[in-house]
Protein backbone atom coordinates (compact mmCIF):
# COMPACT_ATOMS: atom_id res chain seq x y z
CA UNK A 1 0.00 0.00 0.00
CA UNK A 2 1.05 3.75 -0.50
CA UNK A 3 2.68 5.48 2.36
CA UNK A 4 -0.29 7.80 2.61
CA UNK A 5 -2.66 4.69 3.41
CA UNK A 6 -0.54 3.09 5.67
CA UNK A 7 2.10 1.58 3.98
CA UNK A 8 2.78 -2.22 4.17
CA UNK A 9 1.41 -5.34 2.44
CA UNK A 10 -2.28 -6.91 2.16
CA UNK A 11 -4.00 -9.89 1.12
CA UNK A 12 -6.66 -8.76 -1.39
CA UNK A 13 -9.40 -11.57 -0.92
CA UNK A 14 -12.36 -9.18 -2.48
CA UNK A 15 -13.82 -6.40 -4.11
CA UNK A 16 -16.08 -3.94 -2.40
CA UNK A 17 -17.82 -4.03 -5.93
CA UNK A 18 -18.11 -6.44 -8.54
CA UNK A 19 -20.54 -9.39 -9.53
CA UNK A 20 -19.34 -13.29 -9.88
CA UNK A 21 -18.95 -14.18 -13.70
CA UNK A 22 -21.45 -16.41 -12.80
CA UNK A 23 -22.34 -19.01 -16.32
CA UNK A 24 -21.96 -16.43 -18.85
CA UNK A 25 -18.31 -17.01 -19.42
CA UNK A 26 -18.16 -17.03 -22.95
CA UNK A 27 -20.09 -12.89 -22.74
CA UNK A 28 -16.41 -12.04 -21.19
CA UNK A 29 -13.99 -13.48 -23.46
CA UNK A 30 -12.47 -10.19 -24.79
CA UNK A 31 -12.39 -8.78 -21.12
CA UNK A 32 -10.58 -11.82 -20.10
CA UNK A 33 -8.18 -11.31 -22.68
CA UNK A 34 -7.30 -7.93 -21.82
CA UNK A 35 -6.77 -9.06 -18.06
CA UNK A 36 -4.81 -11.71 -18.65
CA UNK A 37 -2.72 -9.62 -21.14
CA UNK A 38 -2.18 -6.66 -18.28
CA UNK A 39 -1.03 -9.70 -16.01
CA UNK A 40 1.35 -10.91 -18.01
CA UNK A 41 2.57 -7.27 -19.47
CA UNK A 42 2.98 -5.93 -15.98
CA UNK A 43 4.40 -9.22 -14.41
CA UNK A 44 7.55 -8.83 -12.46
CA UNK A 45 10.48 -11.91 -13.93
CA UNK A 46 11.39 -14.56 -11.14
CA UNK A 47 14.30 -16.88 -11.62
CA UNK A 48 12.46 -19.41 -9.15
CA UNK A 49 11.20 -22.19 -10.89
CA UNK A 50 7.37 -23.90 -10.40
CA UNK A 51 7.17 -26.13 -8.29
CA UNK A 52 6.49 -29.92 -9.24
CA UNK A 53 2.16 -29.37 -8.83
CA UNK A 54 2.40 -27.67 -12.27
CA UNK A 55 4.74 -29.71 -14.27
CA UNK A 56 4.21 -33.53 -13.51
CA UNK A 57 1.64 -35.48 -13.11
CA UNK A 58 0.47 -38.96 -10.83
CA UNK A 59 1.79 -41.70 -12.46
CA UNK A 60 0.48 -44.87 -14.33
CA UNK A 61 0.60 -46.22 -11.00
CA UNK A 62 -0.97 -43.50 -8.70
CA UNK A 63 -3.87 -44.04 -10.78
CA UNK A 64 -4.16 -47.72 -11.08
CA UNK A 65 -4.14 -47.70 -7.10
CA UNK A 66 -6.59 -44.89 -7.06
CA UNK A 67 -8.86 -46.99 -9.34
CA UNK A 68 -8.73 -50.14 -7.60
CA UNK A 69 -9.72 -48.60 -4.14
CA UNK A 70 -12.13 -46.90 -5.48
CA UNK A 71 -13.73 -49.83 -7.34
CA UNK A 72 -16.86 -49.66 -5.11
CA UNK A 73 -17.17 -46.26 -4.91
CA UNK A 74 -19.58 -44.19 -7.22
CA UNK A 75 -17.31 -42.46 -9.23
CA UNK A 76 -14.65 -45.74 -9.33
CA UNK A 77 -16.21 -46.15 -13.09
CA UNK A 78 -15.59 -42.97 -14.51
CA UNK A 79 -12.38 -43.26 -12.73
CA UNK A 80 -11.53 -46.44 -14.67
CA UNK A 81 -12.94 -45.37 -18.25
CA UNK A 82 -10.91 -42.12 -18.01
CA UNK A 83 -7.63 -44.12 -17.44
CA UNK A 84 -6.39 -43.95 -21.12
CA UNK A 85 -7.16 -39.98 -21.48
CA UNK A 86 -5.18 -39.89 -18.28
CA UNK A 87 -2.57 -41.55 -19.96
CA UNK A 88 -2.85 -39.18 -22.57
CA UNK A 89 -2.10 -35.97 -20.64
CA UNK A 90 0.65 -37.53 -19.24
CA UNK A 91 2.69 -38.45 -22.54
CA UNK A 92 1.37 -34.35 -23.36
CA UNK A 93 3.16 -33.05 -19.82
CA UNK A 94 6.41 -35.57 -20.64
CA UNK A 95 6.86 -34.20 -24.14
CA UNK A 96 6.49 -30.40 -22.63
CA UNK A 97 8.84 -30.59 -20.27
CA UNK A 98 9.16 -28.43 -16.70
CA UNK A 99 9.56 -25.45 -19.14
CA UNK A 100 12.82 -23.81 -19.17
CA UNK A 101 11.49 -19.86 -18.70
CA UNK A 102 11.81 -17.31 -18.77
CA UNK A 103 9.23 -16.97 -15.91
CA UNK A 104 7.04 -14.04 -14.58
CA UNK A 105 5.00 -14.28 -11.55
CA UNK A 106 1.86 -15.17 -12.83
CA UNK A 107 -2.02 -16.48 -11.37
CA UNK A 108 -1.84 -19.56 -11.65
CA UNK A 109 -5.64 -20.23 -10.71
CA UNK A 110 -7.64 -17.49 -13.14
CA UNK A 111 -10.79 -19.76 -13.24
CA UNK A 112 -14.34 -18.24 -13.59
CA UNK A 113 -14.62 -17.95 -9.51
CA UNK A 114 -11.50 -16.05 -8.91
CA UNK A 115 -12.64 -12.87 -10.93
CA UNK A 116 -15.75 -10.88 -10.64
CA UNK A 117 -17.00 -8.57 -13.15
CA UNK A 118 -16.44 -4.59 -12.18
CA UNK A 119 -19.27 -2.15 -12.71
CA UNK A 120 -17.36 -0.91 -16.10
CA UNK A 121 -17.58 -4.76 -17.61
CA UNK A 122 -13.90 -5.38 -16.77
CA UNK A 123 -12.57 -8.02 -14.93
CA UNK A 124 -10.49 -8.11 -11.43
CA UNK A 125 -8.43 -11.06 -10.07
CA UNK A 126 -9.33 -12.19 -6.78
CA UNK A 127 -7.31 -14.96 -4.80
CA UNK A 128 -3.47 -14.93 -5.26
CA UNK A 129 -2.86 -17.84 -3.28
CA UNK A 130 -0.86 -19.86 -6.03
CA UNK A 131 0.87 -17.02 -7.76
CA UNK A 132 4.20 -18.21 -8.55
CA UNK A 133 6.50 -18.47 -11.71
CA UNK A 134 4.82 -19.12 -15.18
CA UNK A 135 5.05 -18.99 -19.20
CA UNK A 136 3.04 -17.05 -19.93
CA UNK A 137 1.87 -18.97 -22.82
CA UNK A 138 1.04 -22.16 -20.79
CA UNK A 139 -0.89 -19.27 -18.54
CA UNK A 140 -2.95 -18.98 -21.43
CA UNK A 141 -3.47 -21.88 -22.61
CA UNK A 142 -4.40 -23.10 -18.98
CA UNK A 143 -7.19 -20.22 -18.85
CA UNK A 144 -8.78 -21.10 -22.44
CA UNK A 145 -9.20 -24.60 -21.20
CA UNK A 146 -10.42 -23.48 -17.69
CA UNK A 147 -13.06 -20.66 -19.22
CA UNK A 148 -14.19 -21.79 -22.35
CA UNK A 149 -14.49 -25.91 -22.78
CA UNK A 150 -16.81 -28.25 -20.83
CA UNK A 151 -16.48 -31.50 -21.11
CA UNK A 152 -16.55 -32.53 -25.01
CA UNK A 153 -17.78 -28.84 -25.94
CA UNK A 154 -15.01 -25.61 -27.31
CA UNK A 155 -16.82 -22.20 -27.09
CA UNK A 156 -14.74 -21.41 -30.41
CA UNK A 157 -16.05 -17.83 -30.77
CA UNK A 158 -14.59 -17.28 -27.22
CA UNK A 159 -11.60 -18.61 -27.28
CA UNK A 160 -10.97 -16.49 -30.48
CA UNK A 161 -12.23 -13.58 -28.93
CA UNK A 162 -10.21 -14.06 -25.34
CA UNK A 163 -6.68 -14.71 -27.90
CA UNK A 164 -7.88 -11.59 -30.29
CA UNK A 165 -8.35 -9.20 -27.22
CA UNK A 166 -5.26 -10.70 -25.36
CA UNK A 167 -2.98 -9.95 -28.53
CA UNK A 168 -4.42 -6.71 -28.93
CA UNK A 169 -3.67 -5.76 -25.16
CA UNK A 170 -0.03 -6.82 -25.80
CA UNK A 171 -0.23 -10.27 -24.27
CA UNK A 172 3.49 -12.08 -24.60
CA UNK A 173 1.73 -15.73 -24.40
CA UNK A 174 0.93 -17.30 -27.87
CA UNK A 175 -0.26 -20.89 -27.94
CA UNK A 176 1.61 -23.40 -30.03
CA UNK A 177 0.74 -26.64 -29.61
CA UNK A 178 -0.79 -28.94 -27.20
CA UNK A 179 2.57 -28.99 -25.17
CA UNK A 180 1.41 -25.62 -23.60
CA UNK A 181 -1.57 -27.42 -21.60
CA UNK A 182 1.13 -28.94 -19.49
CA UNK A 183 0.65 -26.42 -17.30
CA UNK A 184 -3.00 -26.72 -16.79
CA UNK A 185 -2.67 -30.42 -17.16
CA UNK A 186 -0.73 -31.11 -14.32
CA UNK A 187 -2.86 -29.02 -11.92
CA UNK A 188 -6.22 -30.43 -13.10
CA UNK A 189 -4.54 -34.29 -12.45
CA UNK A 190 -3.39 -33.35 -9.51
CA UNK A 191 -6.56 -31.91 -8.10
CA UNK A 192 -8.40 -35.05 -9.25
CA UNK A 193 -6.00 -37.23 -7.64
CA UNK A 194 -6.04 -35.04 -4.42
CA UNK A 195 -9.63 -35.55 -4.13
CA UNK A 196 -9.56 -39.29 -4.82
CA UNK A 197 -7.24 -39.88 -2.13
CA UNK A 198 -9.58 -37.74 0.56
CA UNK A 199 -12.88 -39.14 -0.56
CA UNK A 200 -10.94 -42.51 0.07
CA UNK A 201 -9.44 -41.50 3.61
CA UNK A 202 -11.96 -43.32 6.45
CA UNK A 203 -10.61 -40.38 8.45
CA UNK A 204 -11.99 -37.39 6.68
CA UNK A 205 -16.09 -36.48 8.07
CA UNK A 206 -18.46 -37.05 5.47
CA UNK A 207 -19.03 -33.44 4.49
CA UNK A 208 -15.34 -33.44 3.25
CA UNK A 209 -15.79 -36.47 1.77
CA UNK A 210 -18.77 -35.31 -0.09
CA UNK A 211 -17.27 -32.01 -1.22
CA UNK A 212 -14.06 -34.41 -2.53
CA UNK A 213 -16.70 -36.83 -4.58
CA UNK A 214 -18.66 -33.40 -6.23
CA UNK A 215 -14.97 -32.11 -7.42
CA UNK A 216 -13.77 -35.57 -8.58
CA UNK A 217 -17.31 -35.90 -11.01
CA UNK A 218 -16.95 -32.43 -12.26
CA UNK A 219 -13.32 -33.12 -13.36
CA UNK A 220 -13.78 -36.44 -14.72
CA UNK A 221 -17.34 -34.99 -16.54
CA UNK A 222 -16.48 -31.27 -17.37
CA UNK A 223 -13.16 -30.03 -16.12
CA UNK A 224 -10.91 -32.49 -17.56
CA UNK A 225 -11.74 -32.62 -21.47
CA UNK A 226 -10.63 -35.69 -23.96
CA UNK A 227 -7.54 -35.28 -25.97
CA UNK A 228 -9.22 -34.40 -29.10
CA UNK A 229 -11.23 -31.82 -27.34
CA UNK A 230 -7.72 -30.36 -26.55
CA UNK A 231 -6.78 -30.89 -29.80
CA UNK A 232 -9.93 -28.54 -31.40
CA UNK A 233 -9.30 -25.94 -28.40
CA UNK A 234 -5.14 -25.60 -29.58
CA UNK A 235 -6.07 -25.78 -33.59
CA UNK A 236 -8.43 -22.82 -32.44
CA UNK A 237 -6.15 -20.91 -30.51
CA UNK A 238 -3.36 -21.17 -32.69
CA UNK A 239 -5.89 -19.72 -36.15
Amino acid sequence: LPAALGGGQVRLTHWVEGTAPGSGTGALARPLGTLLAQLHRWAPPTREEPVAWFTTTPTEGDWADLACSAVDRPWGGRLVARLGDLAAYAQIVERAGPGSGPWVVGHRDLHPDNVVVAPDGSLRALDWEDAGPVDPSRELAKVLAQWHTDGDRVDEQAVRATVAAYRQAGGTGIVQGEEDLAMWLCGETNYLARQARLALDPAIGADRRHRAETDIGLSLTSYLPPPDVLDRLVEVARG
